[in-house]
């Protein structure tokens, strides 16, 4: 049993929920409705669509384990009570799971793209799995790379979806305003998942400063000091706070209501902003690792926004 737990930590079950959620609930809350509203049907069916998401959550899992995998001796000083590989997860085993999940992962992306006649999304999964390993091998330990990849991918969670619904790059005069909301609308989210991701991988590695700095990371703690990260970190947090107050006029304005005010005042604004007065009062490890869990908070109400967008559009 302590075996099964441990790979679920190994392969950060609870990140992948999160990558899941965003995807259904940017499907199914704002695409879905919106295009089922001018009477067009979405290209993936309720079948196909779950196997994209777990295709998604498959590279995620071996991406995680990749980077445990290159990273045993790191985390040994970092996070001792987080090493899974070869604890209790062989290194054998957990390299073949690595290649399993992402050849599965490979094939579910070639089948959707078979039946969609939309071939060049079969080259995502494979491509994402790349740089994943490339980003454990090499981009996490150079200046900012690592940072921009991971938040890259993030953020191209949100996109895939959007990639198989080509009509909305094509659209017709009666399409075009719909087409025009929901890229706005994923733009929006695009942009919240990268900063607000970045922030979370900045505070990782201030937090994990020790270990990147005996095995030579050249993380942004480790070349320019913890005080340059905080305030590039606090830079991004405001910039990402004026993000959330521009999604939330846009929601007022376009759907109206009290809860979507209610609700990202609440459970993201001022979350926020206590963000970032305990950034500009950390100073010891267990702190960044409190503001990491903070962020991820503010990453999960962020996804459930999505939420709102969809009571909001069938109340019109």
């Amino acid at each position: 049993m302590s075996k099964v737990i441990d790979f679920f930590r190994l392969i950060r079950f609870t990140n992948i929920i999160f990558i899941a959620l965003t995807q259904l609930l940017f499907q199914y809350c704002i695409i879905s409705p919106m295009l089922n509203h001018v009477g067009i049907v979405t290209t993936l069916n309720t079948f196909d669509f779950f196997l994209l998401t777990f295709s998604t959550t498959l590279v995620a899992a071996a991406g995680y384990i990749i980077n445990d995998y290159f990273d045993e001796k790191i985390d040994a000083i970092n996070k001792p009570d987080k090493v899974f590989i070869e604890k209790s997860i062989r290194r054998r085993v957990a390299m073949g799971l690595h290649f399993a999940f992402n050849g599965l992962a490979t094939l579910i992306g070639v089948y959707l793209a078979l039946k969609t006649h939309n071939y060049k999304m079969a080259l995502i999964n494979p491509i994402v799995s790349v740089l994943l390993w490339f980003y454990s091998t090499t981009f996490k330990r150079q200046y900012l790379t690592g940072n921009i990849v991971v938040s890259f991918l993030c953020a191209l969670t949100v996109i895939v979806p959007i990639l198989y619904e080509k009509q909305l790059f094509h659209s017709s005069d009666e399409l075009l305003p719909t087409a025009h909301t929901i890229i706005i609308l994923m733009d929006c989210y695009v942009l919240f998942a990268f900063l607000t991701t970045m922030i979370r991988e900045i505070v990782k590695d201030m937090e994990d400063v020790q270990g990147d700095t005996k095995y030579d990371c050249r993380t942004l703690p480790v070349v320019s000091g913890l005080r340059v990260a905080k305030r590039f970190t606090m830079i991004i947090t405001l910039v990402t706070l004026v993000l959330i107050l521009f999604i939330l006029a846009y929601v007022t304005v376009y759907y109206g209501g009290s809860i979507p005010l209610i609700y990202i005042s609440l459970l993201i604004i001022i979350p926020m902003l206590y963000f970032i007065y305990r950034l500009y009062t950390a100073d010891l490890q267990i702190d960044y690792h409190q503001l990491s869990t903070i962020i991820k908070l503010i990453i999960f109400t962020g996804i459930l926004s999505m939420s709102l967008i969809w009571f909001g559009f069938i109340n019109l």
